[in-house]
C-alpha cells in the first residue's frame, strides 16, 4: 500500500507563514507533492515543496532565486486552462498576516515535467464560456 495525506482547506493563494501546512507534512515525510487545481493551488504546492525539508519559512523564499533545491518531487495537474502555473518558475502567494501578495521566483520551484490532460479540465460556468 502507498501511504498518502491530503492537504486541503487552504483559501486561494493564501499561505500563512507562521501556521504553515508544512508542519503536518514534516511528520508525514512525503516523497512527492501533487497539486491538482488551478494556478493558486499549484503556486501553493510549488511554495510548499520548496520550503519542505527546511524550517518551513515560506516568507524566506520571496524574491528572486531564494528557493533552495527541493527535497521532494513535485507534480502539478491543472484543472483549468489559462494560468500556466504548471510550467512557470514563479509562485504568487498572499501572506495571511498582511494580505499582501509576494512572489517566489526561481527555476528550482518548477515541477519535474508538466502534466496536462484535457480530461482534467473542469468546465467553465455557462456565463464564462465565451471568454475562451
Amino acid at each position: 500500500k502507498t501511504a498518502y495525506e491530503i492537504l486541503s482547506g487552504l483559501v486561494g493563494s493564501e499561505m500563512c507563514i507562521r501556521d504553515s501546512p508544512l508542519l503536518s507534512m514534516q511528520e508525514f515525510q512525503p516523497d512527492l507533492f501533487v497539486a491538482i487545481g488551478g494556478g493558486s493551488n499549484m503556486d501553493l504546492a510549488k511554495a510548499a515543496a520548496a520550503a519542505f525539508g527546511g524550517d518551513g519559512d515560506v516568507g524566506a523564499l520571496f524574491g528572486f532565486d531564494q528557493a533552495p533545491q527541493r527535497a521532494v518531487k513535485l507534480v502539478c495537474i491543472p484543472t483549468n486552462a489559462g494560468t500556466g502555473s504548471e510550467v512557470t518558475h514563479s509562485a504568487i502567494l498572499k501572506e495571511s498576516a498582511t494580505g499582501k501578495k509576494a512572489a517566489i521566483l526561481s527555476q528550482r520551484i518548477r515541477q519535474e515535467a508538466p502534466v496536462s490532460d484535457k480530461r482534467f479540465d473542469l468546465p467553465l460556468p455557462l456565463d464564462q464560456d465565451d471568454l475562451l
